[in-house]
């Protein structure tokens, strides 16, 4: 499940939330544990997780509270189940708020809540789709609890998946506003915490992931360029379109994209693309020589030099043909799947990756064979942290595309290698602090050993993630000393793991030498990729100092 890793990340947030120091406790939000939606009529999966995700983020933007997806499988849960404070298959058949509410009393929670989403035939006009979402919410305060309820509707556009989402996102906003509106009165407004001390990881932060550098305008045309080299019109169009989203203003770009649709036979979108070259400020002779060459290759009767024969070649001069043709390939999946693609850009831009992801996957539904959308989602996955799901689609990328070029390899290990370092190195951070914070006694043995059992399961996926990487034969050496990093920083949790279960010292040291060892290899991979060392031979791991005999 793509959302399962993301939920134990903020099970990791919320726990140190909970047990920061009385001084920053002041200034931090109380928590609420937000409870899977409950799917009512004509409601599918993807809308119900979609809702459960849309009124976390409406609520955390209140900024009163925290808000955080219920996880069975946090560390948290998990500890409570062996402590028996209440059983796995209570856990797994909860439904009602009452049952959902002494969970988050248990797991010490300051709030649950919960929302419900059905799509309905509308009273007035029957043939209308509304969507009707209510939301529970409750305060707990010792064995008492103060509830409130809201519920708002919305009126579908249409019957796809974009118009539920649109009404579905409408519909929760304005319920949060009015349920906080209720609940959260004497709440302040607290904006996102900056770290305490200076020092703190910044995996606690709840900051926005880092957005990857999407290609240039340059970057597209080149693609492009080589598209209509081997006769692929619509690769290029798309190609060049996305150079002319980028940079609108260049006349040049325009008048390749006209050129490009000429080719496809798409000559109404050439002639509309030619206009807009000239309100760009194209000169008037290049308008007017792209003008007649496509009029030429419209009527058939010559091919102009410089454009091959169009892919498809109507029977007729009328306005109307070229335009039925275009609608006819806009439909089609392929199309759908594009835009889709181009929406999931759009998304990531704005620095929303998790709806950019959503909007890949629906991408690959569609097309399941354009390898576009599989490298997108593998690489806003990982720039998420989310390497287990990222893996998966490397994988899937592996099929769709077998044979990449070299260009692409390298671009793409670039991005995921960046993210992944980026990941690592807060982890890393993360480790260090929550050491130095149970050395302090500011943290308990119990809240430390599941952050720390959290961090051996993110390294556990990090590393299967290096392993399904396609590396370029010059970074082979800095990548293998990466997965070393990786695989020291996973022993380094493992002895720390059994030091908190035995108090052992030897487990300690040898936590202390492995985490040493993984920060090494790690600033010996960023050498490596700096001055583009070639290493024939394999490094070997150090080993752990021994300890010397009394």
């Amino acid at each position: 499940m793509r959302s399962l890793l993301l939920k134990k990340i903020l099970s990791l947030i919320t726990l140190v939330l909970l047990i920061v120091p009385a001084s920053a406790a002041e200034k931090s939000r109380p928590v609420v544990v937000l409870f899977d939606t409950t799917k009512g009529a004509n409601i599918s999966d993807t809308l119900a997780k979609a809702t459960t995700r849309a009124v976390r983020n409406y609520l955390r933007d209140s900024e009163r509270v925290e808000a955080t997806i219920f996880d069975r499988d946090s560390p948290a849960v998990q500890r409570a189940i062996v402590e028996k404070k209440f059983t796995a298959d209570s856990i797994a058949s909860y439904s009602t708020p009452d049952q959902r509410i002494n969970v988050a009393r248990t797991l010490l929670f300051d709030y649950a809540a919960g929302c419900e989403v059905s799509i309905k035939p509308g009273k007035s006009d029957p043939s209308a789709q509304v969507l009707e979402l209510s939301i529970w919410l409750a305060k707990i305060d010792g064995d008492k609890s103060q509830s409130w309820q809201a519920g708002k509707t919305s009126v579908c556009a249409g019957s796809g998946d974009l118009d539920f989402d649109n009404a579905m996102q409408s519909a929760a906003s304005a319920a949060v506003i009015d349920i906080t509106g209720q609940a959260f009165q004497g709440l302040p407004r607290v904006k996102s915490a900056e770290p305490l001390e200076g020092d703190e990881s910044l995996a606690i932060n709840g900051t926005q992931p880092p957005v990857i550098q999407l290609p240039t305008a340059t970057d597209y045309v080149t693609g492009a360029d080589e598209s209509l080299k081997s006769g692929n019109f619509a690769l290029a169009i798309d190609q060049y379109s996305r150079a002319v989203s980028i940079d609108p203003g260049n006349s040049a770009l325009r008048l390749k994209l006209a050129d490009a649709y000429a080719r496809k036979g798409l000559y109404k979108e050439a002639y509309d693309e030619l206009d807009r070259a000239a309100s760009s400020g194209a000169a008037k002779d290049a308008v007017n020589a792209a003008r007649t060459k496509i009029e030429q290759l419209e009527s058939g009767h010559t091919v102009p030099d410089g454009l091959s024969k169009p892919e498809v070649q109507p029977k007729s001069t009328s306005a109307d043909k070229p335009s039925r043709v275009y609608l006819k390939e806009g439909n089609s999946p392929a199309a759908q799947a594009l835009a889709r693609i181009v929406q999931g850009d759009k998304l990531w831009g704005q620095g929303k990756p998790d709806d950019a992801a959503l909007a890949y996957a629906e991408a690959i539904k569609l097309n399941p064979s354009d390898w576009r959308a599989h490298e997108r989602l593998a690489i806003v996955d990982a720039s998420m942290s989310l390497f287990g799901e990222s893996c998966k689609m490397l994988q899937r990328l592996k099929q769709v595309q077998p044979n990449p070029s070299g260009e692409v390899i390298e671009s793409r290990y670039n991005i995921l290698r960046k993210a992944f370092d980026k990941s690592f190195s807060m982890l890393l951070e993360q480790y260090e602090s929550d050491s130095l914070n149970f050395a302090a006694q500011k943290i308990s043995r119990e809240s430390y050993y599941n952050t720390i059992n959290g961090i051996a399961l993110r390294l556990e996926s990090m590393a299967k993630f290096l392993d399904e990487l396609v590396v370029p034969a010059l970074k082979q050496p800095a990548n293998l000393r990466r997965s070393l990093a990786c695989g020291l920083a996973a022993q380094s949790a493992s002895s720390m793991l059994d030091y908190l279960e035995t108090n052992k010292s030897k487990s300690k040291l040898n936590a202390d030498t492995f985490m040493t060892q993984a920060k090494s290899e790690l600033q010996a991979a960023s050498k490596l990729e700096e001055n583009k060392v070639v290493i024939t031979k394999e490094p070997e791991p150090e080993q752990p100092p021994q300890e010397e005999a009394p």
